[in-house]
């Protein structure tokens, strides 16, 4: 920053750096390359060489900044981390720090799986540097370790292995304490308009689509808007987002896919595309005749197609009342009985009973998801078929048993 316009008009964009900064990377340089030519190793440091000395100085704190940017340095100029310099003051806070932070400012093809291999064990329970680092480089094209890695890794996971190794962690976070993962949201949402270069804009539709399995809300919520910005002026990304992830085994994924490409495609971006986009999701929802049993993403789907055939850019070879209701998709709940109810049993205290899932749902009065969740949920309905016209008011049913009990009810009954 700022941002201004050159001579000719065209936008110019200023990084400033303060001075220390600039200072802390040219002694961290000269302090590597005064240890080189002296003929001193990296790894193992020799007693008394200048990297050695400066790593185990007593006031270390004191040169912050440097130690930061030797992190960056190292892996650049010498092919090492800061962490596996052999010595005993490896495990400092300090230097741990350093080396987190040099994470993001080195360039990303000096990121290597010994630097993976330092992330994840400086992982615990109390902060997964690992997850946070997974995010954060998500977006680059030169590291290894970016989206296309994440995909390669959750794309082959049953939705419960998946759920558990990434949808979980993902729901578990605050985005008001979780900066990286802020940042990626907000960037896409507010720059989403402007002029990405085109792998960096691949990799960040990649991890917000991904982003999407989780289930906290705002996560999810913030990502779908993010994504739909992301594509609004590029929906031949939202072509490749739709072949890569039509046979993905998680309809959250997909729903809220479509969800971000209909309110790209609504933002008149970028018409050029919006017939091909309509013709994927046609054929990917609607044309085998029995589109996914779940009604937002049919919805969004329709949508899609509606707003092509509005805009006059819809294939004729689209058949639109196929993309219209009713549908024809088999009916999606199945009956539960008691019998298979049962087979979901443990032992306890030598008894047989329903497991802790099978009880919280099947049970009012001794299950909360079955007495918070369902029950207000279906609290209110009737039996009455649709063919029938207007169900019965709770007035008309008692009249229609109450003449009915008293022409045969008994004296003694009445």
């Amino acid at each position: 920053e700022p941002v201004r316009s050159d001579a000719t008009g065209k936008p110019e964009e200023l990084v400033r750096f303060t001075f220390e900064r600039i200072s802390d990377y040219q002694i961290a340089g000269h302090l590597l390359e005064q240890h080189t030519h002296a003929g001193h190793p990296i790894n193992p440091l020799t007693k008394g060489s200048p990297l050695q000395e400066f790593i185990h100085s007593d006031n270390l704190y004191m040169y912050a900044g440097i130690l930061e940017s030797l992190a960056v340095i190292l892996p650049e100029k010498a092919g090492t981390e800061l962490l596996e310099l052999e010595t005993e003051n490896s495990g400092h806070w300090q230097l741990q720090d350093a080396f987190l932070k040099s994470l993001l400012l080195r360039q990303q093809k000096f990121f290597t799986p010994t630097t993976r291999s330092f992330v994840i064990n400086l992982s615990d329970s109390y902060e997964n540097h690992w997850l946070n680092t997974l995010i954060a480089i998500a977006t680059g094209p030169e590291n290894p370790y970016n989206a296309e890695y994440l995909d390669e890794k959750l794309r082959p996971l049953s939705m419960p292995e998946r759920d558990a190794h990434w949808s979980v962690d993902i729901a578990s976070i605050d985005l008001e304490e979780h900066l990286t993962l802020n940042l990626l949201l907000t960037w896409a949402f507010e720059s989403g308009f402007d002029v990405i270069e085109t792998p960096r804009a691949q990799l960040s539709g990649l991890i917000l689509t991904w982003l999407l399995s989780t289930s906290n809300r705002k996560i999810r919520d913030r990502a779908t808007k993010s994504l739909a910005s992301l594509l609004a002026p590029r929906l031949s990304l939202a072509i490749h987002l739709m072949e890569r992830f039509r046979t993905i085994n998680d309809l959250y994924i997909q729903e809220r896919l479509l969800a971000a490409i209909y309110g790209a495609a609504l933002q008149g971006k970028c018409e050029s595309d919006l017939g091909n986009v309509a013709t994927l999701v046609f054929e990917w929802v609607f044309a085998s005749g029995e589109p996914p049993k779940h009604l937002l993403l049919r919805d969004y789907a329709r949508g899609i197609i509606e707003y092509a055939n509005n805009r006059n850019v819809l294939s004729a070879d689209i058949d639109l009342p196929c993309a219209r209701p009713p549908y024809k998709s088999t009916w999606p709940i199945e009956y539960v009985s008691d019998k298979d109810l049962d087979a979901y049993a443990e032992e306890r205290n030598g008894h047989s009973c329903r497991d802790d899932i099978t009880q919280s749902a099947s049970s009012e009065w001794s299950g909360d998801f079955a007495k918070y969740i369902i029950a207000p949920a279906v609290g209110y309905w009737c039996a009455t078929s649709l063919v029938e016209g207007n169900a019965k008011t709770g007035t008309q049913l008692f009249n229609e048993w109450f003449a009915i009990f008293c022409k045969e009810a008994s004296t003694e009954q009445i």
